[in-house]
């Protein structure tokens, strides 16, 4: 079984998690808070970044970034083929907006949700990034022993603050208009003539469904994440939330969640001890 290192809510991990389901493969999820999550990566054999997901393969691959996941899901999971199409011009789309969606909108959105984490307290703040199902108590009293520098690590490395969250809200809004443009065709997913949900489409709701998840079903698929209720978060949240998902880009976020992001069928892929499935609750490696 292939080993999923992670930070449970990450949309970076929702993407790959999202790609694994998709194709089938059985996994389990390693997971931990942020910045405990270098050790783990580190230990993996990754050298040259500490960023999460790492998957860890049966063979003994290891794959340190979603993009690569998905790639590698496309290449050996024949229920994965829709991922990229076979056509030039379709495919040269995907990858075009992938790199937008991954390197842009997932940027702007993660900083977001993390200043509206910070400004709601400790409790919620904790509870989205330590205290997540499955997480091994070792990794969560680390955390929360050290979460005061490590807050200020996180705010300090990736500009979490009010102001820059105005300049990314501002950005993220671009960004889905420009989908909107995409979608006004009535075309059922964001590149033309594609008959199911593509590498595009899973990295535009991954990405985006960070600033949209009180109203948006199924994060996580089979997994159980647990992820902050409205009410815990600071109004700006709420009502970001409410106008993007009044959007065509945000009609589109929710009805891939709720068509493309269900549970996955017993057998099939992951499994979360939660969603009544073996896989997911195996020993963990202490700090």
């Amino acid at each position: 079984m292939a080993r999923l290192i992670c930070i449970a809510a990450s949309h970076y991990v929702e993407r790959a998690r999202w790609a694994l389901d998709l194709g089938g493969v059985k996994y389990y999820e390693d997971r931990c808070p942020p910045i405990v999550h270098v050790k783990l990566v580190k230990d993996a054999g990754v050298q040259k970044t500490t960023h999460v997901p790492v998957l860890v393969t049966e063979d003994g691959q290891v794959l340190n970034d979603s993009q690569l996941i998905l790639e590698w899901v496309h290449k050996t999971c024949p229920a994965a083929v829709s991922l990229y199409p076979t056509d030039p011009e379709q495919l040269q789309e995907v990858k075009r907006l992938e790199t937008l969606f991954n390197g842009k909108l997932g940027v702007l959105t993660r900083v977001m949700c993390y200043h509206w984490l910070f400004s709601a307290g400790w409790g919620p703040f904790i509870a989205a990034v330590c205290d997540q199902p499955d997480t091994p108590l070792s990794r969560r009293v680390f955390f929360k022993v050290f979460s005061v520098p490590f807050k200020a690590m996180m705010a300090a490395g990736m500009r979490i603050n009010a102001a820059n969250s105005a300049k990314c809200l501002e950005r993220v809004r671009s960004m889905f208009k420009e989908v909107d443009g995409m979608l006004a065709d009535g075309r059922p997913f964001l590149v033309k003539g594609t008959t199911q949900p593509t590498a595009a489409d899973i990295t535009f709701a991954s990405m985006g469904a960070l600033v949209m998840l009180p109203l948006v079903p199924n994060y996580g698929g089979a997994s159980c994440v647990h992820t902050p209720k409205a009410e815990v978060l600071p109004q700006e949240a709420s009502a970001v939330a409410e106008e993007l998902s009044q959007t065509p880009a945000g009609q589109h976020i929710i009805r891939l969640y709720t068509q493309h992001r269900l549970p996955v069928a017993a057998g099939t892929g992951i499994s979360s001890s939660h969603a009544g499935q073996a896989g997911s609750t195996v020993p963990f490696a202490k700090l």
